[in-house]
């Protein structure tokens, strides 16, 4: 696959993550709209610097911008917390504690999924029982 149509894959990808549009983009990178359309497709190179001032604002890494489009990614904002969490956890020595907290989240989604909530009220309850 071509370089430029990866790289504009994760453009778009990141963008609807950050739930930005394509001119919000295109004042960072002092684009058009149509210019960051065409970045999209591939149909234009977003060059090395442009991604460099992308993650500089957006607070991402230069490697989401050469993804391969059959990786598995987050696909909301609390998967993506998750997986910053965990490369953080890893980086200091202590990925137990991201295998914790993993661990406890299956047991409390167990414990919902047995108990679901019927109304709203009954919704703290559950919450309450999953600890």
């Amino acid at each position: 696959m071509d370089i430029n149509v990866i790289k504009g894959k994760n453009l778009r990808r990141i963008r609807l993550l950050l739930k930005m549009t394509q001119p919000e983009i295109g004042e960072i990178t002092n684009d058009s709209g149509g210019n960051v359309s065409a970045m999209e497709s591939g149909k234009r190179t977003l060059s090395d610097r442009k991604i460099g001032i992308l993650c500089d604002k957006l607070k991402i890494s230069f490697y989401e911008f050469s993804i391969e489009p059959d990786t598995p990614l987050p696909a909301t904002e609390l998967e993506r917390k998750a997986l910053y969490t965990v490369r953080e956890a890893e980086k200091l020595g202590v990925a137990y504690i991201a295998e914790e907290v993993c661990e406890y989240t299956a047991h409390r989604l167990d414990i919902i999924k047995k108990h679901p909530p019927s109304s709203p009220d009954e919704s703290e309850t559950v919450r309450d029982m999953a600890g």
